[in-house]
């Protein structure tokens, strides 16, 4: 074979593949959140001033890295953590529904169903 792994490779794959979908998520939060803050900073400075705010941002990439960080991180892991979740239980759904079980495709649309609410619930509170 022309790629052969031991365990160990496998667990650095893995770790590196799940490093990537954390950063990625990463990346997400913190734009989401530079726009919402400029889109602020725009809202509340239209009132007071003929403009928009200097440099927002600039100042909102700096006031998420020094003082938000750590909740969109950890709302990225969670997220990112969610996401392999829900491939695991769309894996198991599907199998469930090729075997023609009416219970198990029940179960697995449920659990899929319960892991999709709770993703989009963080997404909207991160």
């Amino acid at each position: 074979p022309f790629l052969e792994f031991d365990r160990t490779e496998y667990a650095i794959l893995a770790y590196y593949v799940f490093m990537v979908v954390w950063i990625t998520e990463l990346l997400h939060a913190i734009s989401l959140f530079v726009v919402a803050y400029t889109v602020e900073l725009w809202y509340f400075q239209a009132e007071k001033s003929s403009g928009a705010a200097c440099c927002g941002l600039c100042r909102a990439y700096c006031v998420g890295v020094e003082h938000h960080l750590g909740t969109l991180v950890c709302g990225a892991f969670l997220i990112s953590m969610l996401r392999f979740a829900r491939m695991a239980i769309g894996v198991f759904a599907r199998q469930a529904s090729d075997t023609e079980n009416p219970v198990g495709e029940c179960l697995g649309f449920f659990c899929s169903c319960v892991v999709d609410c709770f993703t989009r619930w963080l997404e909207y509170v991160n």
